[in-house]
């Protein structure tokens, strides 16, 4: 499966793209962190449907890595985890708020 990835921020987001802002605001818990500085990661498919998207605090905390059912362990969360970081990001984990499988692939991406 052939995957593009796209990274904004919630900023630009609003900006070029206000529907996708709103469904991205909405999935996107952000108690207490400026929405305007959170960094969005997508993956889409060959057809440019979304598949994938993770979301990043300003300090790099992981706020939400979701890929839509039919396309887990495909390697998508990963591929977004590594375009992060490629792009100068710090993504790290937030161990206090992960279900068992997000603890297995933190683990399997470096997450400290």
């Amino acid at each position: 499966m052939n995957v593009a990835i796209e990274i904004n921020t919630f900023a630009r987001l609003r900006r070029v793209d206000p529907l996708r802002y709103e469904t991205a605001a909405a999935r996107t818990e952000t108690v207490g962190i400026d929405r305007r500085r959170i960094v969005y990661c997508e993956a889409f498919d060959e057809e440019n449907y979304q598949v994938g998207r993770l979301a990043l605090a300003p300090d790099g905390l992981i706020l939400t890595v979701e890929v839509a059912p039919e396309h887990r362990r495909k390697g998508i969360a990963t591929l977004m985890y590594e375009a992060l970081v490629r792009a100068g990001y710090a993504p790290r984990p937030d161990w206090e708020n992960m279900r068992d499988d997000g603890a297995a692939w933190a683990a399997s991406v470096g997450g400290e």
